[in-house]
């Protein structure tokens, strides 16, 4: 088989959690179907906000614990603050976006979903990758400002990791397309 080396990759199976896994590649989605910023910016902060009181109490918690047994000052007790609540976020966004939900809560409410490049669910790894990608990005703002001007509307974090985020309604849609019918129908 003599294959064009430039030729996009074949379809890949996109898999949506309850969906299941069906053919679709993301050159079928439009610019519009990937997330945008502000969507972004809002399910970011859904998930600070559900993640707001357990992430105080353990904060809290570990920092009482911690500063019983020794004398920290404040710039340590900053430090140890700050990567507590690294720890704790990681945990929570990548046990979501590694889940078949594919999104955190945030996400999901917002009707987002996080996919490779190749629209398949993440890995752990591939999410804890992504996550660490976001850390790193977020010490340079420019990180968030790429999802405007990029074709898919990608964070600087996405293109490190190789992850896309997708309107959920919109795999929805190019699935319906692939099978010519609504999910759990028959084809007419």
């Amino acid at each position: 088989m003599n294959r064009n080396p430039y030729a996009p990759p074949a379809a890949a199976l996109a898999d949506v959690g309850e969906l299941g896994a069906v053919p679709v590649h993301p050159d079928q989605l439009a610019r519009e179907d990937f997330g945008g910023f502000w969507m972004r910016v809002l399910a970011y902060a859904i998930d600070e906000a559900v993640l707001y009181f357990p992430k105080t109490l353990v904060i809290d918690g570990s920092t009482l614990l911690i500063a019983r047994e020794a004398t920290l000052g404040p710039l340590e007790i900053v430090g140890l603050q700050t990567a507590i609540a690294i720890v704790v976020d990681s945990i929570y966004f990548v046990a979501f976006w590694s889940s078949p939900w594919q999104a955190s809560i945030g996400k999901r409410i917002c009707g987002q979903v996080v996919t490779s490049e190749s629209l398949t669910r993440l890995s752990v790894g591939r999410a804890l990758w992504r996550y660490g990608a976001l850390v790193l990005s977020s010490f340079v703002i420019v990180g968030v400002l790429t999802i405007p001007f990029s074709s898919r509307r990608r964070a600087l974090h996405d293109m490190m990791a190789k992850t896309l985020v997708v309107k959920r309604r919109a795999i929805e849609r190019a699935i319906v397309e692939s099978r010519g019918a609504l999910p759990g129908s028959e084809p007419q």
